[in-house]
Formats: structure tokens, C-alpha cells, sequence
């Protein structure tokens, strides 16, 4: 994982902060299934969706354990961000939503967008939730490098390794 990419003087800091980490994105998977599902649905329907206007912010809050919780009245908050209409849809999105559920694996339907915003959105409150209770005087923790959407991939990529499966595709699609 790319969390494990990063890591604090503090051993005992680091693993918790990691164990933080991998709960927290359990449960933006789990939030994050009616984002999908709303998105699948658009898709289905061949409606043109506009999804750049969509933050995670917008949709979700990030609490200092890293747990997510949705927003309320998300679906017309991403109609307005999209430019299409959700109206009476609600229950095909719950269809979509179970289905989603089935698959197992939220790699393979989760939108690598919000799941690199969602890290970033951790990467950035981490320092923070470091210096929770520490007393004037004590060394605190501070980030040297501002991450955000519009730069983590230059700054992350360099940083990690390149996943088998990708290094085989890539060898045997580009020349």
C-alpha cells in the first residue's frame, strides 16, 4: 500500500497511525458505495455526468480516526456538482448499492480519484492529529511537502513501487 510509503520517527506513532488508516479506509469504501452507485446509474442511463466539480469534501467527513461518514442529502448536492437528475431514483441506486456489496472488493469498483483524494485528504490531517495534546516545547510533527489532487501523482509516484500486474501489462502493451 502506499500509506506504508510513509513513515514517522515514532514507531509506535506510525503503527498507529497505520492501523487508523486501514479502518478508516473500510469505511470510505462503505461510504462511498452510493457515490458509485450514483455514478453507475448516470453511466447506465448514458446521461453525461460531469465529475470534476466533485471533491471529497463535498460528500464526506473525515473525522481524526480517519472514519468517514457521508453527508446528508448528498444526491442532490451531486446533482447540482453533476448537472443531471437523480429525481425518483432512489431505489434502482439501492439495487446498485447491493449489488456493489456482492462484488467483494471495492478496488475494483471504487473511482481511484476519490480513493487518492480520500488519502490525501489523511496524508494532510495526519500531522494534525499527531500534535493532538502536545504540551508547548514538545517536538511536534510538521510536513515539509503540501500534497494535493492536483500534485500527488508527481509527488507519490517517484516514492512507490510499481505493482507486477502493472510492469507485466505494461510490457507487453507498449514498445
Amino acid at each position: 500500500s502506499i500509506w506504508s510509503e510513509f513513515t514517522l520517527d515514532n514507531e509506535k506513532s506510525n503503527n498507529t497511525i497505520s492501523k487508523q488508516f486501514i479502518i478508516g479506509l473500510k469505511t470510505f469504501y462503505n461510504a462511498s458505495l452510493l457515490l458509485t452507485a450514483y455514478i453507475l446509474y448516470h453511466k447506465k442511463l448514458g446521461n453525461p455526468i460531469n465529475l470534476q466539480n466533485i471533491t471529497i469534501s463535498d460528500v464526506f467527513t473525515i473525522d481524526n480516526n480517519y472514519v468517514v461518514n457521508r453527508k446528508s442529502k448528498i444526491l442532490s448536492l451531486l446533482d447540482r456538482k453533476t448537472g443531471v437528475s437523480t429525481s425518483n431514483a432512489s431505489k434502482e441506486i439501492r439495487v446498485l448499492i447491493n449489488d456493489l456489496k456482492k462484488i467483494n472488493n471495492p478496488k475494483k469498483y471504487t473511482r481511484g480519484k476519490f480513493e487518492l483524494s480520500y488519502m490525501i485528504s489523511c496524508l494532510n490531517m495526519t500531522p494534525d492529529i499527531l500534535n493532538i495534546g502536545k504540551i508547548k516545547g514538545e517536538k511536534k510533527y510538521k510536513c515539509c511537502v503540501s500534497i494535493s489532487n492536483g500534485n500527488a501523482i508527481q509527488i507519490l509516484a517517484p516514492r512507490i513501487k510499481q505493482p507486477k500486474e502493472m510492469k507485466e501489462f505494461l510490457d507487453r502493451n507498449i514498445k
